[in-house]
């Protein structure tokens, strides 16, 4: 075998960049690598790409490798070569881009010298992101006709620096240092001495493209004093130049939420669509799924159930998980979508909706108020002297089936059971018990049980005394936490996002 045969055996190792945090930043070319990895070695500032639905995919931050951060390259490489050599897809995750101070030629030298093919995918960069964060312009072409990137952080073992300060001070555009924060006071010394004017305008940006993203602006003479007053910690990015004299920034609107602290209880894998729009509003947003989903409880009364499916006028969902495990049951039995008959399909809101429509049912009814209230209201004017079919999971509210029953013929089948889950280590609950957050989104009454499993007696009484506000999805959930002892600040009226987000920030407001 030609060595050119065996180099096309081996695979290729992917050093891909993160941009700077948000996933939505994320390249089509990144998503679909991370999707099909089997290794991926991630820097911490990049966590948040990590799927938020299942994934065969070994996860892991580089910060767990041996040695600290100046010598951990060597950890990095060695552990990319020993999975590309088990025939492992390996992606390098990298915040910002590669190129751009990450150290990237560090890293895959090892690999190329061993004979592994690496390939690139380029990511935004942080200067970009912060510049676009804090609507500065990085170029203008009355004002400034180059960038010049600079690390606030050298090479430690260099005998001497190569950053020529004189020629930054004097460079005829914008300057963007990377990685300054705690050399701050430094950067600002060494411009200043090679004449620098101290009027010169100054933009900081913390977390860029975070929820909590900050924006610091000042002056060279005066923008250490300030970030100490706003508390600016690293990540952030220095932005020095005429172009961030007047920032768009200030003109625009504050997030309503900038700053809150939001834990919700959406299931695993349900959740992004609400995380994203709780981030939109300047959020920072956690899940904490404490309900999991399990198979049906007794799968010869849902087999009875879909034997009779066609004898049915109504088959109501209420949730996206009942129409993924009720198919996949149908699936299991060889069965399809034609053993609905005529029967006419309700879901209990657009995301169950959906999931119908992903195997081929259009919902014939979906209430205005996603919630059980409101599918009430939506189905008791049409289905009075009808039969029907409720496909649930194993517990929760029952005023639908006992309003129904009133009027119509109801059966009820559990097509999976809910789950309580330890969440014990889990990311969100550290937070939780830790008592940093402002607000707890309370989806069932259910998922708010399973918060309080989570909590310790002051996280309890954080809750009671209104430390931390609490929202309910609908007036069933708010009337089952009331019951508990604990007070609701604001009830969401449907479980879409926007409505969702909208009782988060109006009991945020009253907060505040």
């Amino acid at each position: 075998m030609s060595d050119a045969t065996v180099g096309e055996c081996l695979p290729t190792v992917y050093f891909v960049g993160a941009g700077p945090g948000d996933p939505a930043l994320l390249t089509v070319r990144a998503a679909a690598l991370l999707a099909a990895a089997d290794l991926v070695l991630y820097d911490r500032l990049s966590a948040n790409c990590q799927p938020l639905g299942p994934t065969d995919a070994l996860w892991e931050c580089v910060e767990q490798l041996p040695g600290c951060h100046p010598d951990r390259v060597g950890a990095i490489s060695r552990r990319m070569l020993e999975a590309a050599q088990a025939g492992k897809r390996v992606v390098r995750l990298k915040g910002g881009d590669s190129m751009i101070f990450g150290r990237a030629a560090e890293e895959w030298h090892p690999l190329i010298d061993a004979g592994f093919p690496v390939e690139v995918v380029p990511g935004v960069t942080a200067a970009l992101a912060a510049a676009a964060g804090a609507m500065v312009s990085l170029t203008d072409r009355r004002i400034a006709s180059a960038v010049a990137l600079v690390t606030g952080h050298e090479n430690p073992d260099k005998p001497g620096s190569m950053i020529d300060w004189s020629a930054l001070a004097q460079f005829p555009g914008t300057l963007v240092f990377y990685m300054g924060v705690a050399r701050l006071g430094h950067l600002v010394e060494r411009l200043s001495h090679h004449g620098k004017p101290e009027t010169t305008p100054v933009a900081l940006v913390s977390r860029a493209s975070f929820p909590d993203e900050t924006i610091v602006q000042a002056t060279l003479g005066t923008i250490e004093n300030a970030a100490r007053l706003q508390g600016i910690a690293a990540p952030a990015i220095t932005i020095v130049g005429e172009v961030a004299r007047d920032s768009a920034a200030r003109a625009i609107r504050k997030r309503q939420l900038q700053g809150a602290v939001v834990i919700t209880t959406r299931p695993e894998g349900q959740e992004r669509p609400l995380l994203e729009s709780l981030a939109r509003q300047g959020a920072v947003a956690v899940n904490l799924p404490v309900l999991g989903i399990g198979p049906p409880p007794q799968p010869d009364l849902l087999d009875s159930a879909i034997d009779q499916l066609s004898r049915y006028d109504w088959v109501v969902f209420f949730s996206a998980n009942g129409v993924k495990a009720f198919f996949e049951r149908l699936t299991e039995r060889s069965l399809d979508a034609r053993c609905f008959g005529n029967a006419r399909v309700a879901a209990i809101g657009r995301e169950t909706a959906k999931r119908l429509l992903e195997v081929g049912i259009r919902a014939d009814l979906i209430p205005h108020a996603e919630r059980s209230e409101g599918l009430a209201d939506a189905l008791l004017p049409v289905v009075s002297g009808r039969r029907m079919l409720l496909v649930r999971a194993d517990r929760g509210r029952e005023q639908l089936e006992q309003a129904l029953r009133a009027v119509a013929t109801v059966d009820s089948v559990a097509a999976y059971v809910q789950i309580d889950r330890d969440l014990f280590g889990h990311g969100s609950v550290e937070r939780l018990i830790a008592g940093k957050y402002d607000l707890l989104l309370a989806t069932s009454g259910q998922a708010f049980l399973g918060v309080l499993r989570h909590l310790d007696e002051n996280g309890k009484k954080r809750l009671i005394n209104g430390e931390a506000a609490i929202v309910a999805l609908g007036q069933v959930t708010a009337a089952a936490i009331q019951n508990s002892g604990y007070p609701v600040a604001r009830i969401a009226n449907s479980a879409d996002s926007s409505s969702m987000t909208q009782a988060v920030v109006d009991a945020w407001t009253k907060k505040n």
